[in-house]
């Protein structure tokens, strides 16, 4: 067995990596990734920003842990098991490439086989290990019993723990698990994502090497700027500063979070947007036992790209009635939608002052809101949690405030007709 060309790559992956097409990774950074993930001689976590290409090196490190550790097992977690699926796929892809099965030809004198290869386990005719599958990839709310090796978590804390105390809880229990099943086979726990809480599973975690996008280099200031520009201050800090801003200043505190009520009454609303930095909202709402059960989705870009899904929510929902400001379009989504939907549509001129809706009508009701995460989403909520007098991005709060104010608060606003 011939290990001289795989410890060249094991000490400078970066060359290795290129040959597969991932150019973008660069000798300094991602070097030193790619050797931490592999080598697994610590429990660590690294943090890192939105597109820093950690999830790139975890996947290279894991593909070259299958091919030169033959002895050794990974349970691999992310937070959900489609999740999962995206990773080991790509995993597969790089074993199953030319260079890989030149480099294990090198090695093993041969080409070795796949024995297992599927969504959610991995593993080589050349796996020689007792303790479990050479990887195994698992949804974070998986069964874990009875499971034993080196783990190791990728974006297990997401949005969904930023907005909700009962999901923060989940992952910080499960985390515990991962914990003992490392040490319980005395082997190794690390951790690469994005900080999106101070009361996180983070908190969990040995302290973190952080990389915010103003270390790396990757970015320009120009997309460093677009991005801030697209998003909410908080989801901006923490997805490329890697810190948590203060919300001493929001009118929003943790909402509730409940499943929307099958063949309730419900009524929508709508925020397009038509262009620029701004985002298209949409709401769904409806009254049961005093409660304001809501789902939510926050749409990137122009109002046109989200017709179609605007549509079949409409019907899965059974929304009677759904209102549309028509101030800047002049009743061009009216016209766009109503042939497509049995809803009806409401059109009306919007004169009230925006901050004055949203801290008034949307919060006298924020108490009695249940929010549907499985069904909506977890952005929508976020901006809503982040908006204050001073936001550049009030879509979302305002979509709900204009639906509170609509069918909700029993005010008639003389404009809607």
């Amino acid at each position: 067995m011939s290990t001289v060309l795989l410890q060249q790559i094991i000490e400078d992956p970066i060359p290795f990596a290129h040959t597969l097409g991932f150019t973008k990774l660069n000798e300094e950074l991602h070097k030193e990734w790619i050797k931490t993930i592999f080598h697994l001689n610590h429990n660590g976590t690294l943090q890192a920003h939105r597109g820093s290409y950690k999830t790139t090196c975890l996947i290279i490190a894991l593909a070259l842990r299958v091919i030169a550790k033959p002895t050794e097992n990974v349970i691999f977690l992310r937070k959900s098991q489609e999740d999962v699926k995206d990773v080991l796929n790509a995993v597969s892809k790089i074993i199953r490439s030319d260079s890989a099965m030149m480099l294990m030809k090198d090695i093993y004198g041969n080409y070795p086989k796949f024995t297992i290869d599927n969504s959610t386990e991995l593993e080589l005719s050349t796996y020689k290990g007792t303790m479990g599958r050479q990887i195994l990839g698992l949804g974070l709310k998986a069964s874990i019993t009875g499971k034993h090796g080196s783990v190791i978590t990728d974006d297990i804390v997401t949005l969904k723990d930023r907005v909700s105390g009962a999901e923060r809880k989940s992952t910080k229990d499960q985390y515990m698990e991962l914990i003992n099943i490392a040490s319980e086979s005395e082997q190794r726990i690390f951790n690469t994502g994005t900080p999106w809480h101070k009361e996180d599973a983070f908190t969990l975690m040995p302290e973190a090497q952080k990389y915010t996008v103003y270390e790396t280099g990757i970015l320009s200031k120009e997309d460093i700027q677009d991005r801030k520009d697209r998003m909410t201050s908080s989801l901006f800090a923490a997805n490329y500063e890697l810190k948590h801003v203060s919300d001493g200043d929001v009118l929003f505190c943790e909402p509730q979070y409940g499943a929307f009520p099958t063949g309730a009454k419900a009524y929508g609303h709508i925020d397009a947007a038509y262009g620029g930095p701004d985002d298209c909202s949409f709401t769904i709402m409806a009254e049961v036992n005093n409660k304001l059960h809501t789902i939510g989705w926050k749409m990137p870009g122009h109002i046109d790209n989200h017709i179609n899904s605007i549509v079949s929510r409409l019907e899965r929902f059974q929304v009677q009635s759904c209102s549309l400001e028509d101030n800047a379009d002049k009743g061009y989504l009216r016209k766009e939608l109503g042939p497509k939907t049995a809803t009806k549509l409401t059109g009306y001129h919007e004169s009230m002052n925006k901050y004055y809706k949203i801290s008034s009508y949307g919060k006298s009701r924020w108490k009695d809101v249940v929010f549907d995460l499985d069904q909506g989403d977890a952005e929508y909520v976020e901006a809503i949690m982040d908006y204050n007098e001073n936001s550049e991005h009030d879509d979302c709060p305002d979509s709900y405030a204009s639906l509170v104010r609509w069918k909700f608060k029993g005010n008639k606003i003389t404009s809607y007709h």
